[in-house]
């Protein structure tokens, strides 16, 4: 039978236990980044904006992306990382605003960072890029803009362009104007067998636990894959004709839980590109094989969300050789300590963006330590009365 003073010393060493557990808890909490929302909007006067991906980025590294609506709005939701970290927003790999991040971004009432109405306009390869001039080839290297990169970083540009008109009998002739013109195409990735996997992974500077991953998930049905190609052909004033062909990797997460991880291989043919040294990414890659094969990773996806991966080979691509591209492998950890969801809704990648919308602030981990207080008030009370009342009965 236990004695009162034992109860009392059991219930002050709970109460000791329990006050410990909650300060490392609410201290530990601080140190923890919590998502936030980063929005606005993208305007040019001389193409289309609903082309371009906005990313967020900490250092080199990839948090969000999104890309932008034919409204010119964009939307990154759930970007994470920590207190005070310096976030760059980029277009094309160019950074066009920074800003400091804080838990949920609350920037005053608002509970996302806005960063609006930023114009931006496109120059060709050779000409100066800074924050608001992006390049038609979407690489900027050394404020100048290159035509192509080597395995996903940047390389140095060419002469400067432009054409200055002279005069004939003290008239200015006009230049002839740069002409552009595109064609797009479109295909959805299906499902590849196991064996098709090793196949078109074989040679790769993958491991074979690696491969047996791709394998195994080859047909899990967690991710919904297309692919789209844009080829845009330049002719410059002297004639001369330069080809960009950007492939857009569409990948939607289609199960009913958030995934971590992502990862997705692209296998080149030989028809579209000689080398990885060909292709150039907003995004960092891994070349498996030089052949080429590519694995790009996305850190995270929510349910029903769309990422878009976007990469560049300047040269002219048929459409028979897009169409005969093998199909893109994909490999995808599921969030465990996430409940499951029966309905899943797709979400787009991009919100639109209503300066006039009042969404109420959201609920941070912090919110929490009300509760906390008063469990431990509750606990103090029942402590404190059965030490008096032990007490008493002495």
């Amino acid at each position: 039978m236990i004695t009162k003073n034992k109860k009392s010393r059991i219930l002050k060493i709970t109460f000791l236990l329990f006050s410990f557990f909650f300060l490392f808890s609410f201290i530990y909490a601080d140190d923890i980044g919590e998502p936030c929302w980063v929005k606005g909007s993208i305007t040019s006067d001389d193409f289309t904006v609903d082309t371009l991906t906005v990313g967020a980025y900490l250092g080199s590294t990839l948090l969000k992306s999104g890309s932008v609506s034919e409204s010119g709005s964009f939307s990154l939701n759930s970007v994470g990382a920590d207190t005070n970290d310096s976030i760059d927003l980029k277009v094309y790999g160019h950074t066009f605003e920074t800003f400091t991040f804080e838990g949920f971004c609350k920037t005053g009432d608002d509970p996302w960072v806005v960063i609006d109405e930023f114009e931006v306009n496109k120059v060709a390869n050779g000409q100066s890029c800074s924050n608001d001039l992006i390049c038609t080839s979407g690489n900027c290297a050394s404020n100048v803009c290159a035509a192509v990169t080597t395995g996903g970083g940047s390389s140095s540009g060419g002469s400067s362009g432009g054409t200055t008109g002279g005069t004939t009998g003290g008239t200015t002739q006009t230049p002839p104007a740069t002409i552009d013109t595109t064609q797009n195409y479109s295909s959805t990735t299906e499902v590849v067998t196991p064996a098709q996997v090793q196949q078109m992974l074989q040679g790769s500077n993958l491991t074979e636990d690696e491969i047996q991953e791709y394998m195994e998930s080859a047909q899990d049905g967690l991710l919904q894959i297309e692919r789209k190609l844009e080829v845009r052909k330049t002719t410059s004033p002297e004639g001369n004709d330069e080809f960009s062909s950007t492939f857009t990797i569409s990948v939607r997460n289609s199960s009913n839980k958030p995934l971590k991880d992502v990862k997705v291989v692209e296998t080149i043919s030989k028809e579209i590109a000689l080398s990885a040294s060909q292709i150039s990414s907003i995004y960092d890659f891994r070349v498996l094989l030089d052949d080429p094969v590519i694995e790009f990773t996305i850190p995270s996806l929510n349910i029903g969300e769309l990422i878009n991966i976007p990469y560049v080979i300047n040269t002219d691509v048929a459409e028979e050789d897009f169409l005969n591209m093998q199909n893109t492998l994909s490999l995808a950890t599921v969030q465990e300590d996430v409940a499951p969801t029966d309905n899943v809704e797709p979400i787009d990648d991009v919100v639109p963006y209503d300066p006039g919308m009042v969404i109420p602030p959201t609920q941070d981990s912090t919110n929490n330590t009300w509760v906390w207080i008063v469990i431990v008030i509750v606990v103090l009370g029942l402590v404190a009365y059965f030490v008096f009342k032990s007490k008493k009965s002495k």
